[in-house]
């Protein structure tokens, strides 16, 4: 009975061992010991990345193969940069009101056809500047809602405990991603000329797409008041916005599509 009994003790002192081993694992995985956090956090990632070669391709393409002015660059960026102030409130209602997963993959995959073409209508050879304001007005719209969208998604993916952990891996890995991304920017302009690189960040947003739908988060959109109209809910979100200075600061300089995802 006694040796028995020193058995079970062993046997239980290895299984708490080895529950305070994996335990400790898991803390050091933090939010990416979750599989949904693991394909988001990669889907932003690979976004950022394509995102930081087309902020280069697309201005390079204007100017080198369609001759545009500085006048014409300088529309093409702001193209993209006033999508945040002109549908910023007005997303962030339909985003409340429509599945949030849903609105990332659409808005990845419209992003990708977007950019894709443009390597496409190239190797026809009917690529213009117009086709290059349209794709980053467009891109620039699609961008409000992903990353409006995101923001509200990312606390289905993990447990409240996590969500700063959660928010921190996701700021380390863009922001590491868009100090390296530049320079592989530079080689594939250089190996594949500006159209064709900007076919790595149509891919890129493929596979960001592809990556949020195969998670099983399923977080439901925030039920509609009926008395409310869209246009009243905009409304209350300018008044709040005038009561908060910093926020409007904050969003009028929002980066373009082209730089952030």
């Amino acid at each position: 009975m006694r040796i028995r009994h020193l058995f079970g003790a062993h046997d239980t002192l290895r299984s708490v061992k080895t529950e305070r081993e994996m335990e400790g694992a898991r803390n050091r995985w933090g939010a990416l010991q979750y599989r949904d956090f693991r394909f988001f956090w990669a889907a932003r990632a690979i976004s950022v990345a394509g995102d930081r070669i087309s902020m280069l391709a697309l201005p390079t393409v204007a100017i080198l193969i369609l001759q545009a002015s500085p006048a014409q660059a300088g529309l093409l960026n702001a193209a993209g940069t006033l999508a945040w102030p002109a549908l910023g409130l007005f997303a962030g209602v339909w985003v409340d009101r429509l599945r949030r997963r849903r609105i990332l993959v659409v808005t990845d995959l419209v992003r990708a056809v977007l950019l894709g073409s443009i390597p496409l209508v190239f190797a026809l050879g009917h690529l213009s500047l117009l086709q290059l304001l349209l794709v980053a007005g467009f891109a620039g719209a699609m961008t409000v809602f992903f990353d409006l969208a995101s923001s509200a998604h990312l606390p289905s993916l993990v447990p409240r405990a996590e969500w700063a952990d959660a928010n921190a891996k996701l700021e380390v890995a863009q922001q590491a991603v868009a100090t390296g991304a530049p320079g592989l920017a530079g080689l594939l302009i250089t190996a594949l000329s500006a159209p064709f690189a900007i076919a790595f960040d149509a891919v890129s947003f493929l596979f960001s797409g592809l990556l949020i739908a195969v998670t099983d988060s399923s977080q439901p959109a925030l039920p509609i008041n009926p008395r409310r109209s869209l246009l009243s809910e905009v409304v209350e979100g300018i008044k709040f916005l005038i009561r908060d200075r910093a926020l409007v600061a904050s969003r009028s300089v929002r980066p373009s599509p082209m730089s952030a995802s």
